[in-house]
């Protein structure tokens, strides 16, 4: 808790009047004793707690030496004076804010800059009134070691500010501080450490009016970290907020350009088309379906024949065979970033796919989202294919569990188009992960499913229902019992009084 500021014991506006100006001429010829001459009215003003008076004294101060361009002095002076004793806040303030003025205007030199901004940084380390000035100083400083290369140093630097606790900072810059933390972050790709930190972000904010370009920011670094992670159904949530953006961006940095709504209209069908290919690459789980089912339903997908029908494929309980998957549909996912052509798998045989689908789309445009390439890898493709392979997999046996109750191992062999080897190894895993109950008699090579889940719980409730009708019925022969006892007691003591 900082001390409250001494109340004001003398007014030295006049003096201070006549001095500035004379300072000014004597300043032509002797630069020096126009500052000491700042100085020494300087000291009266602070002991008097002349705020006023003070800070035009100060800023008399940086404006002598900012114009003679003696930026060590002034470096030493802004030093000092911050650190005298009873130094008035404001004055204080004010002064910092003097010297930030002409960082931003471009007037301190270029070989100058970092050292002034490094001479700012210590002069508003722990004072709660310059956290503000902090805060925007570290970012400035982080950028000029960007600049140099010094990407570790810049990001050290801009770490160590926890924004989150500066109450003079507004929200919309706390966002953009801890966005550019991120950003260092994926630099020196430290993902987890970037996911920590994005937590800090209210996602429902980004969400309102006026903060389309903080919301494309933040999905888009955690876009690349989900991207690295293979954390598919984070990705496709990511990528669907990014479509329900309602406007484009407004422009807030210097280095950002304009986006056209034509260009941002291609943004949002891009990321709606990334939502749904990731929503299928990730292991089906009740969340999983329910986003699928309603991509399934946006009316962008629904125009477009290749991608309904291709969402189609994962919420209609039928068979698919990969090899016909990949002749439908291979070659409108080759066209996206999500599924690259290099990285198509071979079918069965070692021949190449056949990639089936028109040239260029229905809509002959190709969506792709810019932000894979950044990070992604040939692994990372073929990955994806594999993926998609192992998800068609996983819907088949689910298909198949609803519609069998037991089946011979070479025939589900058959229907999934794999060895019974690999039938097996994937139908084991979809028991331990709790997609499907069956259980496999090898002696006799058939497989026999159980009804998930649904079978069990009415079975139970059952029980349960039978147990308490069965506690309800002897709750009331007991009251009945108790009733009858108090009758009868009642009978026996009538008689013994007559």
């Amino acid at each position: 808790m900082s001390l409250p500021q001494r109340e004001q014991e003398g007014d030295f506006t006049s003096q201070v009047d006549e001095l500035i100006p004379r300072v000014e001429s004597l300043a032509v010829t002797n630069v020096q004793e126009a500052l000491s001459a700042l100085l020494a009215l300087e000291k009266q003003t602070r002991s008097a707690s002349d705020q006023p008076s003070t800070t035009r004294i100060l800023l008399a101060i940086v404006k002598l030496l900012s114009e003679r361009k003696d930026w060590k002095e002034l470096k030493e002076q802004v030093q000092a004076l911050s650190k005298k004793h009873g130094q008035l806040r404001e004055s204080t303030k004010k002064m910092v804010g003097a010297v930030m003025e002409l960082l931003e205007a471009g007037k301190v030199e270029e070989g100058e800059r970092e050292g002034v901004t490094v001479c700012l940084r210590d002069v508003t380390e722990g004072k709660i009134f310059l956290e503000l000035e902090r805060a925007r100083l570290t970012r400035r400083l982080s950028g000029m070691l960007e600049a140099k290369g010094e990407v570790a140093e810049a990001s050290r630097i801009i770490q160590e500010i926890a924004i989150e606790t500066f109450g003079a900072v507004d929200r919309r810059e706390k966002t953009s501080f801890i966005l550019e933390q991120m950003r260092f972050l994926k630099l020196r790709g430290e993902w987890e450490k970037l996911e920590i930190i994005a937590r800090k972000i209210n996602a429902r904010w980004l969400a309102g009016e006026g903060n389309e370009d903080l919301k494309l920011k933040y999905h888009y670094l955690l876009i690349l970290s989900s991207l690295l992670k293979k954390s598919y159904l984070p990705l496709a949530r990511h990528y669907l907020s990014i479509f329900r953006t309602s406007r484009p961006p407004t422009v807030t940095e210097p280095n950002e350009s304009t986006m056209t709504e034509e260009q941002f209209e291609i943004l949002k069908l891009s990321a709606l088309k990334h939502a749904l290919y990731f929503v299928t690459l990730a292991p089906y789980d009740n969340e999983q379906k329910d986003l699928l089912e309603r991509l399934a339903r946006e009316e962008k997908v629904v125009e477009r024949g290749e991608w309904i029908n291709f969402a189609k494929c994962f919420t209609t309980p039928e068979l698919m065979r990969w090899p016909g998957m990949l002749s439908v549909y291979g070659s409108m996912l080759s066209r996206s970033a999500v599924f690259p052509a290099p990285a198509l798998p071979q079918l069965p045989g070692g021949e190449g796919a056949t990639l089936g689908g028109e040239e260029g789309g229905e809509d002959g445009t190709d969506y792709d989202f810019v932000g894979l390439a950044e990070v992604d890898t040939d692994e990372l493709k073929k990955g994806r294919w594999e993926d998609l392979h192992l998800r068609v997999i996983e819907h088949n046996i689910r298909v198949i569990s609803t519609y069998y109750g037991r089946i011979r191992l070479p025939r589900l062999a058959q229907l999934l188009s794999l060895p019974p080897t690999d039938t097996e190894k994937h139908l084991s895993r979809l028991v331990i992960d709790g997609m499907v109950s069956a259980k496999i008699d090898r002696p006799a090579g058939i497989v026999v499913f159980k009804k998930p889940g649904g079978g069990r719980t009415e079975e139970t409730l059952n029980v349960w229902k039978g147990g308490i009708e069965e506690l309800l019925g002897k709750i009331e022969q007991v009251g009945h019992l108790i009733g009858r006892e108090y009758a009868v007691k009642a009978a026996m003591g009538k008689e013994v009084s007559a």
